[in-house]
């Protein structure tokens, strides 16, 4: 799985109101502490290292799709539509 760039922004934004940074950085929308700036490196260097998994998924999906053995029932979609939706107003 791969982070996005805004995802490792809001990592940051997480950052600065932990009890880490020093208060007055924290107020400043611009400024990146340089303990953000390290954590952002060994991040993006880690994640790096990891894997895309989804080219192996979609390529399995396709398989049973072209297969005919893929079932998904409608229950199963809106349940997942529902989940997603949940999801994205969480973040």
């Amino acid at each position: 799985m791969r982070i996005s760039n805004e995802e490792l922004l809001r990592i940051a934004d997480l950052r600065k109101s932990s009890a880490l940074v020093e208060p007055s950085l924290a107020e400043e929308p611009n400024v990146i502490t340089a303990l953000e700036t390290r954590d952002m490196r060994m991040i993006t260097e880690a994640l790096s290292q990891v894997p895309d998994l989804r080219e192996q998924i979609v390529a399995s999906l396709k398989e049973r799709i072209e297969a005919g053995t893929y079932q998904v029932s409608g229950e199963q979609i809106a349940e997942m539509m529902v989940r997603r939706s949940l999801a994205d107003r969480i973040r």
